[in-house]
């Protein structure tokens, strides 16, 4: 029997709008286990109902500069080049010199002359986080699929049945993808899962390969960096798309690191990517228009 957890990163906002939703239309509708990776304050609210439902709980003291926390798994890395075949004071680049390629895939790192705006790089930071977590855990050997993703979904359908979706692949949502891939939401399989959150790391043992190939560009986002990332990997004809059935929201008085979005008086929340909303209502008017059962529906489409 395949066995899924589904892991939050950075994050478990909304709650109050989101959780009965998610729990319904993800982790019900999968049978899945929950993981947290999220950074908490001192006043983080423990008795959310995405905390008490997590099976796995992976938590970072959240810094005022996230740049603390790369030299946390930078130091961690490191200690590690002896298991790889790299001279490691000739070879590697010190990660704080890839916020000199511009401009926002780092965001959330303090940076005097070099600041990115946004939040992206707290992303990758919990991407790398995760998965070190997993491995302590063993939990690649206890779960056969991954959903990355995050609490701030609305869904107007239910997620796609993992059984339809070939666990050889990568997939991500057909939309947002900003110039490469979505950063909100993949399923991955314990296959490939290292390839696809093992940025950071990547950005520490092949460092100049990295280094090289972003230089050559100004404009990178996370979305592009995990295209370019994947095709690093080896696996960007992995990359399946399925369709995008879900929004992010923020309450009245939520927060939010990028997009503050729009408020929508009928629903009384605000949606921050009205691209997001469009698409999800598109597939549940498509969905309600073909007479199909949900699975069919969504095998129709991806396969």
């Amino acid at each position: 029997m395949t066995k899924t957890l589904v892991c939050i990163l950075c994050e478990t906002r909304a709650h109050e709008l989101t959780f009965d939703n998610f729990k319904k239309n993800v982790i019900d509708e999968l049978n899945a286990d929950l993981c947290l990776s999220i950074a908490v304050k001192p006043n983080y609210n423990y008795e959310n109902p995405f905390y008490k439902l997590a099976k796995y709980k992976f938590l970072y003291d959240e810094p005022d500069d996230f740049g603390d926390a790369f030299d946390y798994a930078y130091n961690l890395l490191v200690k590690d080049y002896k298991h790889i075949d790299y001279n490691r004071e000739e070879k590697h680049i010190h990660w704080r010199n890839f916020l000199k390629i511009k401009d926002q895939f780092m965001g959330g790192v303090k940076d005097n002359n070099n600041q990115h705006p946004g939040s992206a790089g707290i992303l990758i930071f919990f991407r790398w986080f995760l998965y070190k977590n997993i491995i302590e855990n063993d939990l690649h050997n206890i779960y056969d699929r991954f959903i990355i993703t995050r609490s701030d979904y609305i869904y107007q359908l239910p997620h796609p049945k993992l059984t339809i979706m070939n666990p050889n692949n990568i997939w991500i949502p057909d939309e947002e993808g900003y110039g490469g891939y979505t950063d909100r939401h993949t399923v991955l399989s314990k296959n490939n899962l290292r390839e696809y959150l093992n940025i950071f790391e990547n950005f520490t043992y092949r460092s100049h390969e990295y280094f090289l190939k972003m230089s050559k560009y100004n404009r990178w986002n996370l979305e592009r960096l995990i295209k370019l990332h994947l095709t690093l990997n080896n696996v960007d004809s992995l990359v399946k798309h399925f369709p995008y059935v879900m929004y992010t929201v923020r309450n009245i008085d939520g927060s939010t690191r990028w997009s503050t979005g729009n408020y929508n008086s009928n629903l009384g929340y605000y949606i921050k990517y009205d691209s997001e909303y469009n698409s999800a209502n598109k597939y549940k008017d498509k969905f309600i228009n073909s007479n199909l059962s949900i699975d069919d529906f969504y095998t129709k489409l991806i396969l």
